[in-house]
């Protein structure tokens, strides 16, 4: 009997998340250029598209375990820089999952700027989740903060819309959605 991988499930699992949730495509993202801003210090969504066979993808974070640094198969791939001052070039696709909408202390004017600039056109940045719930600011950005931030985009050069996530309940009763964010470069 093969022992389990847990390793293995859990980048399968974490794969699996980030496709659902930011709802991604994983054939297409064969032939993208994708940046994961965010991605954490074990790079786990950058880890679980190169099991996928999804190759030209970079983390980009402030700080890596020190293993993943050393390691070839992430020689050039981890970007340790914020979002705020990274420099992408002709970008397919910018994923940002519980980072740029989580973090109080970003800049968001200043990275949404930052990271548009590194999209082609028809490049996509999404970030997940944005939250419509009181009881989580703090927590995440909420939708109206967002909305204040993206008015720094040139509005001739990108386009965005929210999608709706489910709806879901809190233990105080209160009922909230986590939405996804797609700003698209023209």
């Amino acid at each position: 009997m093969e022992k389990p991988n847990f390793e293995k499930e859990a980048l399968a699992a974490e794969f699996k998340k980030y496709v659902e949730d930011l709802r991604l495509d994983p054939n297409k993202m064969k032939s993208q250029k994708i940046a994961d801003v965010g991605c954490g210090h074990d790079a786990q969504f950058v880890r679980a598209s190169l099991e996928n066979g999804i190759t030209n993808i970079a983390g980009i974070d402030v700080e890596f375990d020190e293993g993943l640094k050393v390691d070839q198969e992430f020689q050039g791939r981890l970007i340790q820089k914020g979002a705020e001052e990274v420099k992408l070039h002709d970008m397919d696709l910018i994923t940002a999952y519980a980072s740029l909408g989580s973090h109080p202390d970003i800049d968001l004017p200043k990275t949404l700027n930052n990271l548009g600039e590194g999209l082609k056109p028809g490049g996509e940045m999404k970030i997940y989740p944005i939250s419509d719930s009181d009881e989580l600011k703090g927590i995440q950005r909420r939708r109206d903060e967002i909305l204040e931030a993206l008015k720094s985009l040139t509005k001739d050069e990108f386009e965005y819309e929210f999608i709706k996530g489910e709806e879901k309940e809190m233990q105080s009763g209160e009922k909230y959605t986590d939405d996804l964010l797609v700003i698209r470069k023209k």
